[in-house]
């Protein structure tokens, strides 16, 4: 009894740990809260990439574009942001990020330059949480913003996500056993009850 009980809490650690590697971030500061104070592209850490037409203009890290926390990341006409993240070949993701925008004005958010999301005619009032579903081809992949709007207009994007998708827990076996297995197993154990019996009567 005491074996199955310790069988039984291991197994139960065990799906515990599996669901929280599974839940694992894969974006390094995806919140943008490493960076101290107004930045400008140049002075990300080493984990992104930026790119902006006019580095002068609008592109970088400011305290009035977070969804949470203090700083979030402003995209002005033709600027980039991307990140390659460690993956597994198959394994699905869960591909998320926060945008506040302005109507009318469209932003890529791609995995691989292959699945994108476009977003156009965005809420202007505030953050809006998009997501996707989405598959690694190779060790490592990369997520890319892409922004396409007005000269002098921006868009704020925040809390950037990449998380794997938990894999669905293999079903029990309900094999039924075959007849002739079932009638060996019940001649074995008559045939150890009567031996026990035996041994009583002798004694």
């Amino acid at each position: 009894m005491i074996r199955l009980r310790f069988a039984l809490v291991a197994a139960t650690l065990a799906l515990v740990g599996a669901r929280a590697a599974a839940a694992q971030e894969l974006v390094v500061n995806g919140g943008f809260e490493t960076v101290t104070g107004d930045a400008t592209f140049p002075d990300w850490p080493a984990e992104w990439s930026a790119s902006c037409p006019d580095f002068g203009g609008l592109g970088g890290i400011g305290k009035n574009h977070a969804n949470t926390g203090t700083y979030g990341v402003y995209l002005g006409n033709g600027c980039t942001l991307s990140q390659s993240i460690a993956t597994t070949v198959g394994q699905s993701y869960t591909f998320s990020f926060w945008l506040r925008g302005i109507a009318g004005q469209s932003i890529s958010a791609s995995w691989n330059g292959g699945q994108t999301i476009i977003v156009s005619d965005t809420i202007t009032d505030g953050f809006i949480q998009l997501s996707a579903v989405v598959t690694a081809v190779g060790a490592n992949s990369t997520i890319q913003f892409a922004s396409t709007i007005s000269q002098g207009d921006y868009l704020s994007i925040d809390d950037i996500s990449v998380q794997s998708v938990a894999q669905a827990p293999t079903e029990p076996s309900t094999t039924v056993p075959e007849p002739s297995t079932v009638a060996l197993t019940a001649a074995g154990l008559l045939g150890v009850a009567g031996a026990a019996r035996r041994r009583r009567r002798r004694a």
